[in-house]
């Protein structure tokens, strides 16, 4: 376990960095999936980054002090409240008590406070694993729920059609059909350079938007 506390911090900076592109990749990934965009147009770079990346440096470093509360800090407080315990039985009238007093005090406290819960790497490594993985699973679907929960919208017009801005990609944005009377978006998306962005503004959809399902093979035989 000491061998564990002790990683180099260029190893644990390394693995936080890994961590969160994971993590950013599973967020985007969410977001996306709703609109349902396919996951070739999940952009990972330093902005989209920054934020994960506080977020995974944060929850290592309580992670970290929950473990060493637990396997150091743990024992010696359970130590002390068993005490603290043990005391105020003492100013109870009754043999039995006394007996049992008399049992957990000295020695088997003092050993309580000193103990050293021990677990092997291999097994520490299966839990961070384990809570890796249900990270990046709960990042993809919080990602899911941001844009879900979204009432307000970049909508663009173009001739006489409305279109919302539903990602970015790159250099270009990402836009699609906007179905005012049903208040949704039609999967049928375009990608559109910055520079083109003309005659916009923000909307406020108090119901949000919702996504058409996508077409079905069958149509496209007309």
């Amino acid at each position: 376990m000491n061998k564990f506390l002790k990683i180099d911090a260029a190893i644990v900076i390394v693995i936080l960095t890994a961590i969160s592109y994971g993590m950013t990749y599973s967020f985007l990934r969410g977001q996306i999936a709703y609109y349902r965009l396919p996951g070739m147009f999940v952009d990972l770079n330093i902005n989209t980054m920054t934020q994960i990346l506080f977020f995974s440096i944060s929850g290592g470093v309580l992670l970290y002090v929950l473990f060493y509360l637990i396997f150091y800090g743990l024992p010696f407080v359970l130590g002390k409240f068993i005490k603290f315990i043990v005391s105020l039985l003492k100013f109870i009238p009754s043999k039995s008590i006394q007996k049992l007093v008399g049992k957990m005090s000295g020695e088997n406290l003092n050993d309580i406070e000193k103990t050293k819960v021990s677990i092997s790497i291999d097994k520490l490594l299966h839990i961070y694993l384990i809570i890796l993985l249900m990270a990046i699973a709960a990042f993809g679907r919080l990602g899911n729920a941001s844009v879900a929960g979204k009432d307000e919208y970049m909508v663009i017009h173009q001739d006489k059609d409305l279109f919302v801005v539903v990602t970015s990609y790159k250099d270009s944005i990402i836009i699609a059909p906007l179905n005012l009377k049903k208040e949704s978006i039609t999967p049928k998306f375009k990608a559109i350079e910055m520079k083109e962005l003309k005659d916009a503004e923000m909307i406020y959809f108090e119901n949000g938007l919702k996504v058409e399902d996508v077409r079905n093979s069958k149509d496209l035989i007309e």
